[in-house]
């Protein structure tokens, strides 16, 4: 039998501390229902060294989506925009199932924000084995390159995902080794249409930040992309890198950046 353990983080003092008596109560009946261990766990009892394994077993969760801490759709989101562990606006809960992390709450998979609570709930009325949501080779993909854009290009540094300007939304913007902004779409098979998504974005992001479009750097990530588009893309200035491991489930392999 799978061993399972709940772990709530939480901090002192903030916002939502009145709603820790009702998370424990949670807990504590998840116990007696399904046998899972838990414990509870404040912020001022974390060491440096294990608030970084913390933040380092959150990050390595795939596709756990992160980046901010409050959306742009106001969702908030375990870790802060510098990747440091965000206590103040949420509590956080950890499910290990023999002695692996295996979930988090808050969490955003598909477009739906999941609280805490909610979480404690859907576990106490279904068990802990909740269904997971299928992800799309892209949502991997962001979520891996958010977490480490050395995997495309050494010196690189994540805006953020899912970056909204008035074309629409950037799958991930970044910053390189000379501060320039790189537009990056992520696509598993890319085509003519993505190219013209990349120059609209790019542009309008532009526009945006009062800088010329030939100043920002424009890229295709992707999996497949036929010769052809290829071609189209490198003569309006568009970098392509292919990585088929960033789309996989589980990549057996590091690809190399410029592969």
């Amino acid at each position: 039998m799978p061993q399972y353990r709940l772990t709530l983080y939480h901090k002192p003092g903030s916002g939502y501390s009145s709603a820790l008596p009702e998370l424990s109560k949670l807990l504590e009946s998840i116990m007696v229902r399904h046998g899972v261990d838990h414990k509870v766990v404040s912020h001022d009892q974390l060491t440096s060294e294990s608030e970084r394994s913390l933040v380092m077993s959150l990050r390595g969760l795939i596709p756990q989506k992160r980046g901010e801490i409050v959306t742009s759709r106001g969702d908030m989101l375990p870790l802060s925009g510098n990747k440091n562990l965000n206590l103040d606006n949420t509590p956080i809960l950890l499910i290990e199932k023999d002695e692996l992390l295996t979930d988090v709450f808050p969490r955003r998979l598909e477009d739906q924000y999941v609280s805490v609570g909610e979480g404690l709930v859907e576990m106490l009325e279904q068990g802990i084995e909740l269904k997971r949501a299928v992800f799309s080779p892209e949502d991997i993909a962001r979520s891996r390159l958010v977490t480490n854009p050395d995997v495309i290009e050494e010196g690189l540094k994540s805006v953020g995902e899912e970056v909204s300007v008035e074309a629409g939304k950037i799958d991930v913007l970044l910053r390189d080794g000379a501060n320039r902004f790189l537009v990056v779409e992520l696509k598993r098979e890319a085509t003519d249409a993505t190219i013209g998504q990349v120059l609209r974005l790019t542009a309008s992001l532009a526009r945006r930040e009062n800088q010329p479009s030939d100043s920002l750097r424009k890229m295709i990530v992707c999996a497949r992309i036929n010769s052809h588009v290829e071609l189209a893309a490198s003569s309006v200035g568009i970098e392509i890198r292919k990585s088929p491991s960033l789309f996989l489930q589980e990549p057996n392999r590091k690809e190399s950046p410029n592969s």
